[in-house]
Protein backbone atom coordinates (compact mmCIF):
# COMPACT_ATOMS: atom_id res chain seq x y z
CA UNK A 1 0.00 0.00 0.00
CA UNK A 2 0.84 3.63 -0.95
CA UNK A 3 2.23 6.21 2.14
CA UNK A 4 -0.17 8.79 1.72
CA UNK A 5 -0.48 12.35 3.42
CA UNK A 6 -3.27 13.69 1.31
CA UNK A 7 -6.45 11.73 0.81
CA UNK A 8 -9.10 14.20 -1.53
CA UNK A 9 -12.64 13.12 -2.04
CA UNK A 10 -13.47 12.41 -5.76
CA UNK A 11 -16.69 11.88 -7.18
CA UNK A 12 -16.96 8.69 -9.50
CA UNK A 13 -17.67 10.67 -12.46
CA UNK A 14 -15.00 10.56 -15.55
CA UNK A 15 -14.11 13.77 -15.51
CA UNK A 16 -13.19 13.75 -12.37
CA UNK A 17 -11.51 10.24 -12.32
CA UNK A 18 -9.38 11.85 -15.07
CA UNK A 19 -8.20 14.50 -13.20
CA UNK A 20 -6.51 11.92 -11.29
CA UNK A 21 -5.35 9.66 -13.77
CA UNK A 22 -3.31 12.64 -15.99
CA UNK A 23 -1.01 12.98 -12.20
CA UNK A 24 1.84 13.07 -12.72
CA UNK A 25 3.71 9.85 -11.11
CA UNK A 26 5.52 11.65 -8.45
CA UNK A 27 1.93 13.27 -6.98
CA UNK A 28 -0.26 10.37 -8.03
CA UNK A 29 2.07 8.19 -5.55
CA UNK A 30 1.42 10.33 -2.65
CA UNK A 31 -2.67 10.57 -2.61
CA UNK A 32 -5.00 7.74 -1.61
CA UNK A 33 -8.18 9.24 -3.27
CA UNK A 34 -11.52 8.80 -1.88
CA UNK A 35 -13.75 7.94 -4.36
CA UNK A 36 -17.44 8.80 -3.64
CA UNK A 37 -20.74 7.88 -5.55
CA UNK A 38 -22.04 10.98 -5.72
CA UNK A 39 -25.55 12.09 -4.84
CA UNK A 40 -28.19 10.76 -7.11
CA UNK A 41 -30.17 13.26 -9.18
CA UNK A 42 -33.48 12.78 -9.01
CA UNK A 43 -34.09 12.26 -12.81
CA UNK A 44 -31.78 9.82 -12.83
CA UNK A 45 -32.52 5.79 -11.81
CA UNK A 46 -30.51 4.27 -9.24
CA UNK A 47 -29.92 1.56 -11.84
CA UNK A 48 -28.51 4.07 -14.27
CA UNK A 49 -26.29 5.50 -11.11
CA UNK A 50 -24.36 2.80 -10.50
CA UNK A 51 -23.67 1.79 -13.19
CA UNK A 52 -22.08 5.53 -14.75
CA UNK A 53 -20.75 5.50 -11.49
CA UNK A 54 -18.70 1.95 -11.31
CA UNK A 55 -18.07 2.60 -14.76
CA UNK A 56 -16.67 5.54 -14.40
CA UNK A 57 -14.53 3.78 -11.27
CA UNK A 58 -13.19 1.21 -13.96
CA UNK A 59 -11.95 3.55 -16.22
CA UNK A 60 -9.03 4.66 -14.17
CA UNK A 61 -5.13 3.70 -15.18
CA UNK A 62 -2.25 3.36 -13.55
CA UNK A 63 -3.70 1.93 -10.80
CA UNK A 64 -2.61 2.98 -7.25
CA UNK A 65 -4.93 2.35 -3.42
CA UNK A 66 -7.70 4.34 -3.22
CA UNK A 67 -10.74 4.27 -0.72
CA UNK A 68 -14.19 3.75 -1.66
CA UNK A 69 -17.66 5.07 -0.43
CA UNK A 70 -21.08 4.43 -1.94
CA UNK A 71 -22.19 7.63 -0.01
CA UNK A 72 -24.47 8.59 -2.80
CA UNK A 73 -26.99 5.55 -2.15
CA UNK A 74 -29.71 5.55 0.43
CA UNK A 75 -29.89 2.26 2.67
CA UNK A 76 -33.52 1.42 0.86
CA UNK A 77 -31.78 2.09 -2.89
CA UNK A 78 -32.21 -1.10 -4.62
CA UNK A 79 -31.04 -2.81 -8.06
CA UNK A 80 -33.25 -6.05 -8.34
CA UNK A 81 -34.03 -6.66 -5.23
CA UNK A 82 -30.00 -6.04 -4.31
CA UNK A 83 -29.17 -3.19 -2.29
CA UNK A 84 -26.95 -0.90 -4.48
CA UNK A 85 -24.39 -0.16 -2.10
CA UNK A 86 -23.37 -2.95 -1.44
CA UNK A 87 -23.34 -4.08 -5.09
CA UNK A 88 -21.24 -1.17 -5.44
CA UNK A 89 -18.66 -2.00 -2.43
CA UNK A 90 -18.02 -5.58 -4.37
CA UNK A 91 -17.69 -4.22 -7.67
CA UNK A 92 -15.04 -1.56 -6.17
CA UNK A 93 -13.32 -4.61 -4.15
CA UNK A 94 -12.37 -6.05 -6.99
CA UNK A 95 -10.71 -3.04 -8.34
CA UNK A 96 -8.79 -2.88 -5.07
CA UNK A 97 -10.03 -0.17 -3.24
CA UNK A 98 -10.30 -0.01 0.82
CA UNK A 99 -13.51 0.26 1.51
CA UNK A 100 -15.58 3.06 3.52
CA UNK A 101 -18.20 2.55 6.39
CA UNK A 102 -20.08 6.22 7.14
CA UNK A 103 -21.16 5.36 10.42
CA UNK A 104 -24.43 7.92 9.44
CA UNK A 105 -25.54 6.57 6.25
CA UNK A 106 -24.95 3.11 5.73
CA UNK A 107 -27.78 1.22 7.64
CA UNK A 108 -27.03 -2.74 7.88
CA UNK A 109 -24.94 -2.02 5.07
CA UNK A 110 -22.49 -1.61 8.20
CA UNK A 111 -21.87 -5.43 9.01
CA UNK A 112 -21.96 -5.99 5.04
CA UNK A 113 -18.80 -3.58 4.94
CA UNK A 114 -16.92 -4.92 7.70
CA UNK A 115 -17.09 -7.64 6.34
CA UNK A 116 -16.07 -7.34 2.99
CA UNK A 117 -12.71 -5.27 4.29
CA UNK A 118 -11.85 -8.90 6.45
CA UNK A 119 -12.20 -10.62 3.39
CA UNK A 120 -10.26 -8.16 0.97
CA UNK A 121 -7.50 -7.91 3.53
CA UNK A 122 -6.90 -4.00 2.55
CA UNK A 123 -8.33 -2.98 5.74
CA UNK A 124 -11.21 -0.82 7.13
CA UNK A 125 -12.04 3.04 6.81
CA UNK A 126 -14.76 4.96 8.72
CA UNK A 127 -15.81 7.81 8.10
CA UNK A 128 -16.92 10.31 10.97
CA UNK A 129 -19.43 13.49 10.62
CA UNK A 130 -18.59 16.16 12.90
CA UNK A 131 -21.36 15.81 14.78
CA UNK A 132 -20.45 12.12 15.72
CA UNK A 133 -17.21 13.65 17.39
CA UNK A 134 -18.63 16.38 19.09
CA UNK A 135 -21.42 15.55 20.55
CA UNK A 136 -21.49 10.99 20.79
CA UNK A 137 -17.64 10.62 20.84
CA UNK A 138 -17.70 8.18 23.28
CA UNK A 139 -20.08 6.10 21.53
CA UNK A 140 -18.66 6.76 17.94
CA UNK A 141 -15.52 5.14 19.60
CA UNK A 142 -17.36 2.32 20.72
CA UNK A 143 -18.93 1.84 17.56
CA UNK A 144 -15.69 1.87 16.14
CA UNK A 145 -14.16 -0.45 17.92
CA UNK A 146 -17.08 -3.08 18.28
CA UNK A 147 -17.68 -3.02 14.64
CA UNK A 148 -13.91 -3.75 13.94
CA UNK A 149 -13.38 -6.71 16.38
CA UNK A 150 -16.65 -8.36 15.24
CA UNK A 151 -14.56 -9.42 11.89
CA UNK A 152 -11.26 -9.30 13.62
CA UNK A 153 -9.85 -6.21 12.51
CA UNK A 154 -6.95 -5.03 14.49
CA UNK A 155 -6.24 -0.55 14.43
CA UNK A 156 -3.27 -0.87 12.37
CA UNK A 157 -5.83 -1.80 9.73
CA UNK A 158 -8.69 0.91 10.45
CA UNK A 159 -8.28 4.04 8.83
CA UNK A 160 -10.49 6.76 10.79
CA UNK A 161 -11.65 9.59 8.10
CA UNK A 162 -13.29 12.67 10.15
CA UNK A 163 -15.12 14.45 7.42
CA UNK A 164 -16.43 18.11 8.14
CA UNK A 165 -17.92 18.58 4.96
CA UNK A 166 -18.08 22.43 3.99
CA UNK A 167 -16.08 24.73 6.52
CA UNK A 168 -17.14 28.23 5.15
CA UNK A 169 -19.16 29.05 8.50
CA UNK A 170 -17.63 26.79 11.21
CA UNK A 171 -15.65 28.25 14.33
CA UNK A 172 -12.34 26.60 13.87
CA UNK A 173 -11.38 26.77 17.15
CA UNK A 174 -14.41 24.79 18.46
CA UNK A 175 -13.61 21.99 15.90
CA UNK A 176 -9.96 22.10 16.80
CA UNK A 177 -10.86 21.52 20.45
CA UNK A 178 -13.62 19.07 19.57
CA UNK A 179 -11.00 16.85 17.30
CA UNK A 180 -8.41 16.96 19.67
CA UNK A 181 -10.95 15.69 22.16
CA UNK A 182 -11.91 13.00 20.67
CA UNK A 183 -8.50 11.93 19.24
CA UNK A 184 -7.41 11.50 23.24
CA UNK A 185 -10.61 9.51 24.21
CA UNK A 186 -9.78 6.77 21.47
CA UNK A 187 -9.07 3.00 23.38
CA UNK A 188 -5.02 2.87 24.56
CA UNK A 189 -5.14 -0.12 22.85
CA UNK A 190 -6.07 1.22 19.34
CA UNK A 191 -4.18 3.06 17.29
CA UNK A 192 -5.47 3.66 13.28
CA UNK A 193 -3.27 2.96 11.64
CA UNK A 194 -4.49 6.77 9.11
CA UNK A 195 -5.97 10.10 10.64
CA UNK A 196 -7.45 11.91 7.83
CA UNK A 197 -9.27 15.01 8.65
CA UNK A 198 -11.65 16.06 5.65
CA UNK A 199 -12.80 19.11 4.59
CA UNK A 200 -14.09 22.15 1.89
CA UNK A 201 -14.37 25.79 1.32
CA UNK A 202 -15.73 25.45 -2.28
CA UNK A 203 -18.45 27.33 -3.35
CA UNK A 204 -22.12 25.73 -4.08
CA UNK A 205 -21.59 28.29 -7.17
CA UNK A 206 -20.32 32.01 -8.52
CA UNK A 207 -23.57 33.24 -8.54
CA UNK A 208 -21.97 35.64 -5.88
CA UNK A 209 -19.55 36.90 -8.20
CA UNK A 210 -19.56 39.58 -10.57
CA UNK A 211 -19.68 38.64 -14.51
CA UNK A 212 -16.47 38.38 -15.88
CA UNK A 213 -14.98 38.91 -12.29
CA UNK A 214 -13.53 37.35 -10.20
CA UNK A 215 -13.05 36.56 -6.29
CA UNK A 216 -10.62 34.50 -3.89
CA UNK A 217 -11.87 32.21 -1.09
CA UNK A 218 -9.98 30.81 1.86
CA UNK A 219 -8.94 26.69 2.08
CA UNK A 220 -10.33 26.96 5.30
CA UNK A 221 -10.21 23.32 5.79
CA UNK A 222 -6.31 23.80 5.19
CA UNK A 223 -6.37 26.55 8.23
CA UNK A 224 -8.11 23.90 10.38
CA UNK A 225 -5.97 20.63 9.59
CA UNK A 226 -2.79 22.97 9.92
CA UNK A 227 -3.59 24.37 13.22
CA UNK A 228 -4.76 20.93 14.62
CA UNK A 229 -1.74 18.89 13.19
CA UNK A 230 0.86 21.85 14.86
CA UNK A 231 -1.04 21.44 18.49
CA UNK A 232 -1.03 17.59 18.16
CA UNK A 233 3.03 18.07 17.09
CA UNK A 234 4.42 14.89 16.52
CA UNK A 235 2.40 12.78 18.96
CA UNK A 236 -0.46 12.32 15.99
CA UNK A 237 0.33 12.66 12.53
CA UNK A 238 -2.79 13.58 10.35
CA UNK A 239 -3.42 13.42 6.53
CA UNK A 240 -5.12 15.94 4.62
CA UNK A 241 -8.28 15.67 2.77
CA UNK A 242 -10.51 17.96 1.10
CA UNK A 243 -13.46 17.77 -1.80
CA UNK A 244 -11.03 19.38 -4.37
CA UNK A 245 -12.11 22.26 -6.24
CA UNK A 246 -15.64 21.12 -5.70
CA UNK A 247 -18.89 21.62 -2.80
CA UNK A 248 -19.35 18.67 -0.98
CA UNK A 249 -23.34 18.60 -1.63
CA UNK A 250 -21.97 18.39 -5.64
CA UNK A 251 -25.51 16.77 -7.66
CA UNK A 252 -23.24 15.81 -10.78
CA UNK A 253 -26.34 15.74 -13.95
CA UNK A 254 -26.88 17.14 -17.21
CA UNK A 255 -25.50 20.73 -18.49
CA UNK A 256 -27.36 23.57 -16.64
CA UNK A 257 -28.94 26.12 -18.57
CA UNK A 258 -27.71 28.29 -16.02
CA UNK A 259 -24.04 27.23 -15.90
CA UNK A 260 -21.38 30.22 -16.60
CA UNK A 261 -17.63 29.75 -17.43
CA UNK A 262 -15.32 29.41 -14.69
CA UNK A 263 -11.90 28.23 -14.02
CA UNK A 264 -10.99 27.38 -10.15
CA UNK A 265 -7.03 27.56 -9.50
CA UNK A 266 -5.69 26.76 -6.51
CA UNK A 267 -2.64 28.78 -5.13
CA UNK A 268 -1.34 29.37 -1.42
CA UNK A 269 -4.23 29.36 1.34
CA UNK A 270 -6.67 29.95 -1.28
CA UNK A 271 -9.32 28.67 -4.09
CA UNK A 272 -9.38 32.03 -7.00
CA UNK A 273 -12.31 31.89 -8.70
CA UNK A 274 -12.08 33.07 -12.57
CA UNK A 275 -15.50 33.49 -13.53
CA UNK A 276 -17.23 33.94 -17.01
CA UNK A 277 -20.73 34.40 -18.06
CA UNK A 278 -23.64 32.38 -19.36
CA UNK A 279 -22.61 29.42 -21.62
CA UNK A 280 -25.92 28.29 -22.96
CA UNK A 281 -26.65 32.36 -23.97
CA UNK A 282 -27.65 32.06 -27.45
CA UNK A 283 -26.24 35.28 -28.47
CA UNK A 284 -23.16 34.74 -26.28
CA UNK A 285 -20.03 33.44 -27.33
CA UNK A 286 -20.59 30.20 -25.01
CA UNK A 287 -17.54 27.73 -24.77
CA UNK A 288 -15.55 30.17 -26.85
CA UNK A 289 -15.50 32.33 -23.50
CA UNK A 290 -12.91 29.73 -22.04
CA UNK A 291 -10.09 31.48 -23.68
CA UNK A 292 -10.03 34.99 -22.66
CA UNK A 293 -11.08 33.16 -19.12
CA UNK A 294 -7.61 31.06 -19.35
CA UNK A 295 -5.78 34.11 -20.20
CA UNK A 296 -6.67 35.76 -17.11
CA UNK A 297 -5.19 32.58 -15.42
CA UNK A 298 -2.28 33.04 -17.20
CA UNK A 299 -1.88 36.26 -16.58
CA UNK A 300 -2.72 36.29 -12.94
CA UNK A 301 0.49 35.90 -9.95
CA UNK A 302 -1.27 32.85 -9.03
CA UNK A 303 -0.48 30.81 -12.17
CA UNK A 304 2.43 27.82 -11.80
CA UNK A 305 3.15 27.53 -15.25
CA UNK A 306 2.49 25.61 -18.13
CA UNK A 307 4.77 22.39 -16.76
CA UNK A 308 3.59 22.64 -13.37
CA UNK A 309 0.76 20.09 -14.21
CA UNK A 310 -1.53 18.64 -17.22
CA UNK A 311 -4.03 20.80 -15.82
CA UNK A 312 -2.00 23.91 -16.45
CA UNK A 313 -0.60 22.69 -20.02
CA UNK A 314 -3.93 22.87 -20.92
CA UNK A 315 -5.06 25.79 -19.59
CA UNK A 316 -2.21 27.51 -21.45
CA UNK A 317 -3.01 25.47 -24.36
CA UNK A 318 -6.37 27.23 -24.31
CA UNK A 319 -5.00 30.73 -23.69
CA UNK A 320 -2.99 30.57 -27.32
CA UNK A 321 -5.18 28.45 -29.05
CA UNK A 322 -3.21 25.66 -29.05
CA UNK A 323 -6.32 24.27 -28.90
CA UNK A 324 -10.44 24.35 -28.78
CA UNK A 325 -12.02 25.30 -25.29
CA UNK A 326 -13.58 22.15 -24.61
CA UNK A 327 -16.74 21.70 -22.35
CA UNK A 328 -17.81 21.74 -18.45
CA UNK A 329 -16.41 18.31 -18.47
CA UNK A 330 -12.54 19.74 -19.62
CA UNK A 331 -12.56 22.59 -17.00
CA UNK A 332 -13.22 19.82 -14.31
CA UNK A 333 -10.81 17.92 -15.38
CA UNK A 334 -8.04 20.79 -15.83
CA UNK A 335 -8.99 22.55 -12.36
CA UNK A 336 -9.25 19.38 -10.40
CA UNK A 337 -5.68 18.09 -12.04
CA UNK A 338 -3.83 21.36 -11.14
CA UNK A 339 -5.27 21.62 -7.44
CA UNK A 340 -4.87 18.34 -6.83
CA UNK A 341 -0.64 18.48 -8.14
CA UNK A 342 -0.28 21.74 -6.29
CA UNK A 343 -1.96 20.47 -2.71
CA UNK A 344 -0.02 16.91 -2.87
CA UNK A 345 3.00 19.11 -3.15
CA UNK A 346 1.76 21.77 -0.04
CA UNK A 347 1.42 19.24 2.29
CA UNK A 348 4.67 17.42 1.53
CA UNK A 349 6.44 20.95 2.43
CA UNK A 350 3.92 22.32 4.75
CA UNK A 351 3.78 19.10 7.38
CA UNK A 352 6.97 18.46 8.66
CA UNK A 353 6.81 22.32 9.15
CA UNK A 354 4.09 21.87 11.74
CA UNK A 355 5.26 19.20 13.60
CA UNK A 356 8.74 20.27 14.04
CA UNK A 357 7.82 23.53 14.76
CA UNK A 358 7.74 24.82 18.81
CA UNK A 359 5.59 27.19 20.47
CA UNK A 360 6.85 30.26 19.41
CA UNK A 361 6.69 29.45 15.89
CA UNK A 362 3.00 30.66 14.73
CA UNK A 363 1.33 28.40 12.87
CA UNK A 364 -0.44 31.27 10.19
CA UNK A 365 3.14 31.88 9.53
CA UNK A 366 3.59 28.44 8.38
CA UNK A 367 0.58 28.12 6.48
CA UNK A 368 0.22 31.56 4.95
CA UNK A 369 4.14 30.62 3.63
CA UNK A 370 3.16 28.13 1.62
Amino acid sequence: MNTFEYAPVIKCNRSHVAAVDQLFPKEKGRIKPIFEIPLRPSTTSIDDHLRSAMAALSSRVGGGDFFFDPYGFLPDDTVQGHSAAQLAIVQASKLGATVICGLENQGASTQFIARKAKETGRGLAFRVPLDLIAFESEDTWEEIFSLSGDVGLNGDEIDLLIDFRSVSDVSIDAIREQVIDFLTMRPRSFVPRTVVLIGSSALPSVSTIEKNGGSSVRRREYDLWASIQFELGDSYSLAYGDYGIVHPDLIISGPNKNANGKIRYTEGPFLHYFRGHALFDPEGDGFGQYRQIAKRVVESSAYQGRGFSAGDQAIYDCAVGLHGPGNLATWVRNDLNHHLTYVSRQIQVVKPRLIRADSLRDVNAIVSAS
